[in-house]
This record gives C-alpha cells, sequence and structure tokens, in this order.
C-alpha cells in the first residue's frame, strides 16, 4: 500500500509524483497524462480536491487551456479562472 511521497507510472503511461495516503494521491501532487493534460494541486482521496491547476491540452499548441481555481470530487468547482 503506498503511504509518504513517491512517484507512480502507470500503464496508461500516466504519471503520478506526490504525496499517497491509503494507496491514493492525496495532500499535494502532480499527475501528467498521457495525452498531455496536466493537473497540480490539491488532492484527496484519489482526486484533485481544493486548489490546483489544471492544463487542458488540445492536440494542438494552439488550442491549450488553463483553469486555475477551486475542485471537488475530481471537477471544477467555486471560484476559479478557464
Amino acid at each position: 500500500m503506498r503511504h509518504g511521497r513517491g512517484i507512480l507510472f502507470s500503464a496508461d503511461r500516466s504519471v503520478y509524483v506526490g504525496i499517497w495516503k491509503n494507496d491514493k494521491p492525496h495532500n499535494y501532487g502532480r499527475l501528467i497524462q498521457d495525452n498531455g493534460n496536466f493537473y497540480e494541486g490539491k488532492w484527496e482521496a484519489g482526486q484533485p480536491n481544493g486548489f490546483g491547476k489544471y492544463i487542458y491540452n488540445g492536440n494542438d499548441l494552439t488550442k491549450i487551456s488553463t483553469y486555475t481555481g477551486y475542485f471537488s470530487g475530481g471537477k471544477r468547482h467555486g471560484k476559479g479562472q478557464f
């Protein structure tokens, strides 16, 4: 069971670097997905929760979008800027 600081290279080619609790990302970490999407910020029970930054890669460098703000249950929630 993962607990503490660590890095996970997943079979789906995503990479998580951060803190673990009870085998799930927790507190603070970074996730880089295979498609180039990137999240950095607070985690709770394996999902973005709290303040963070998500960069959406539109598979075209002219279509990159960024959201900086609050998340709840892995989704944008509350105040933020897109």
